[in-house]
Order: structure tokens, then C-alpha cells, then sequence
């Protein structure tokens, strides 16, 4: 074998290196490539179930007719003030009423604040406060606060933010 073959043989072998070598850059930015399509299908899979999980305006109005007659039924008469809220969580597929009253008793200013499921008529949170003739309103603490959460059971809060970000849960309000 002469030179001129030695250097062909040496060339087509350095030729056959570097392609594989390419072969190997481009196998490894295609794997790249893949495990962040992957992740941009997951992330896009989890929208898609969280899009699927807001109430349609149907469920929402039937909700609120629901709510309605749940606050009507209670016979909130006589208090100072009452007031409603109504909230379909289409991922719990529930109804919700968030009752607001306030009412004074023996010169003490009362507040509640209570969460039911519209249908079924069951509370799910409570938070009772009245006034203090002394102390300042940020100073009292609830009368009672607890909140019936999934995950973990009755849970007892100690102010009406606590209340709300425990409540969040079924009413799932976005600000």
C-alpha cells in the first residue's frame, strides 16, 4: 500500500470522526430539543386542565340563583347589615355562599363571616368577631375562627386575613 492510499485511508477516516462526531452534536441538541418540548407540553397540559377547571357562565348563574335562596332561606332580617356571595369552583364541581353580617347586641358591634356549600346547606368556615368597648378593633381577636379545609381537616385561624387565605380554597377567587 502506498502513501497516496495511506493518506486517502487516514482523510476517509478522519472524514467518518467528524461525522460522527456531528452526528453525536446533533443527536445531543436533538434530546435538548425533546426534553424541553416535553416540559413545554406539561406546562401547556396544566393550563389546560386549570382552563378547564374555571366555571362556565351557565354553572356561575345557576350558582348565583342558588346562593340566592340559600341567603334567602336563611332569613338574614334584622341585622344591621347582610350581604352574599356566590362562587361555583367548577374543579370541586360545588357551589358556594359566602354570608357577610353585622349586627349590634348589647351595645357590641358582631361580625360574621360564613362559608356553606348553596346546596347541600353545609359550613365549611366560620369567623365570628364583635367589638371591644376598650380595645381598639385590631386588638380583639376573633370569637371564633375555623375553617373546614380538604386537605387537612378543621383548622383554626386566628384572624379574619388568616380566615380568607384559608377559605381560598373553595371560593378560588383570583385578585
Amino acid at each position: 500500500m502506498g502513501l497516496p492510499a495511506m493518506k486517502e485511508r487516514v482523510i476517509a477516516a478522519a472524514v467518518v470522526v467528524l461525522l460522527i462526531a456531528a452526528l453525536v452534536v446533533v443527536v445531543v441538541a436533538d434530546r435538548r430539543r425533546i426534553r424541553n418540548l416535553q416540559h413545554q407540553v406539561a406546562e401547556l397540559s396544566e393550563k389546560v386542565e386549570a382552563s378547564d377547571a374555571l366555571p362556565t357562565m351557565e354553572q356561575q348563574t345557576a350558582c348565583d340563583k342558588d346562593a340566592k335562596a340559600f341567603f334567602n332561606e336563611a332569613n338574614y332580617k334584622g341585622y344591621l347589615g347582610a350581604e352574599y356571595y356566590s362562587h361555583y369552583n367548577a374543579a370541586m364541581k360545588k357551589c358556594f355562599v359566602n354570608t357577610r353580617t353585622s349586627e349590634m347586641i348589647s351595645g357590641q358591634l358582631w361580625t360574621t363571616n360564613e362559608l356553606y356549600d348553596a346546596i347541600e346547606h353545609k359550613n365549611y368556615a366560620t369567623y365570628r368577631w364583635r367589638s371591644d368597648k376598650v380595645k381598639k378593633y385590631w386588638e380583639v381577636p376573633p370569637v371564633e375562627c375555623s375553617v373546614e379545609t380538604s386537605k387537612d381537616g378543621p383548622k383554626t385561624c386566628n384572624s379574619d386575613v388568616e380566615f380568607v387565605q384559608l377559605a381560598r380554597e373553595y371560593m378560588d377567587v383570583s385578585d
